[in-house]
């Protein structure tokens, strides 16, 4: 640097190659806040998805105690089971409410990251539903492609350059300096700025005008030597390239452990996808036989046997079915 103290102390953190990677971190800074937007857009996305299904699953099983009490209502045997199923109606009702409030705040979450208004009259629907195949993926691509695209390293990596090329710098100022110096001059003379004539009456080349002296070029001087300069002792220019050294150690240590972490967070991810594919399985096959028990329990209840316990049975039975179908629906989202 031709100035130490340009920026303050530390007086090396100027350049060209500098400005530029500082340029490309708040291109990167850009890249991020983007990613996070579609990574937010996506998530909220499929909030909405859920909770319309949830919601669906709520109308569903009100619609079906609400028949199932009517048919309740013909029997005489029913006794308690007909307040119990009018219990579970009025919760239904209530779920149903609830349900109906979480579909709208995910809608207007969604709406929000999108830009768009908050009422206009129209309703934001999925039309893409998750898929439930098993996604096999390669651990040593997938670590690759995450320590070369995750955004943190790559800012990291810009960040160490940039501190090589400071340490660069400041062990150049810690060092004698040596400049070669150059000058070279046209005057002007005269007695006037800008005279009508040329002739001052005393010299040949006449210096009555100075614009005229100055065009003809007759007064040239140039000038050349070496310049060298050494302050005593360089304990500020010393300390600084020990700053430096300490940060650049620094900050390769954290791009290390940083390295270190993505690992691990992509083992986690990887081992929560697993789990959750696993326990989507079990949910699905818990579903199908929660609906197939309410069905037994309903085929039960119907025949010649009409005990009220296994009218109480039903109402469990369908309570059962849909906790199940709506555990399976959150486990795929």
């Amino acid at each position: 640097p031709a100035q130490a103290n340009l920026r303050g102390v530390s007086g090396v953190s100027q350049g060209v190659l500098i400005s530029r990677i500082n340029s490309d971190i708040s291109l990167l800074e850009f890249e991020q806040s983007v990613t996070t937007m579609l990574r937010d857009v996506e998530n909220r996305y499929w909030d909405l998805y859920l909770y319309l299904q949830l919601y669906e699953s709520e109308i569903e099983t009100f619609r079906d105690l609400v028949r199932f009490r009517h048919q309740l209502a013909l029997r005489k045997e029913a006794g308690d089971a007909v307040a119990q199923a009018e219990n579970r109606i009025y919760e239904g009702d209530a779920r149903i409410k609830g349900s109906l409030g979480d579909v709208l705040k995910a809608e207007y979450r969604l709406r929000r990251l999108l830009g768009l208004p908050l009422n206009d009259n129209t309703f934001i629907t999925p039309v893409d539903v998750p898929s439930a195949a098993k996604l096999e993926l390669d651990w040593e691509s997938s670590l690759l492609e995450s320590l070369s695209n995750r955004y943190e390293l790559r800012r990291q990596k810009w960040e160490i350059r940039s501190l090589e090329l400071q340490l660069r710098a400041s062990e150049n100022l810690a060092r004698p300096r040596l400049d070669f110096v150059s000058q070279y001059t046209v005057n002007g003379l005269g007695n006037h700025l800008h005279g009508s004539q040329d002739d001052d009456g005393v010299t040949d080349v006449g210096y009555n005008s100075f614009y005229e002296s100055l065009s003809q070029g007759s007064n040239k001087s140039w000038t050349t030597g070496l310049s060298f300069s050494m302050p005593l002792g360089l304990r500020l220019a010393r300390a600084q390239v020990r700053n430096y050294e300490l940060r650049l150690r620094k900050a390769r240590a954290v791009l290390a452990r940083q390295e270190e972490e993505i690992g691990y967070e992509l083992s986690d991810a990887i081992v929560n996808m697993e789990q959750n594919y696993l326990l989507a399985e079990t949910g699905l096959k818990k579903a199908a036989a929660a609906k197939r028990y309410a069905e037994s329990a309903l085929a039960r209840a119907n025949a010649e046997n009409r005990d009220p316990v296994l009218l109480g049975r039903v109402l469990e039975a369908k309570i059962t079915s849909r906790d199940s179908d709506q555990g399976y629906l959150k486990l795929i989202v």
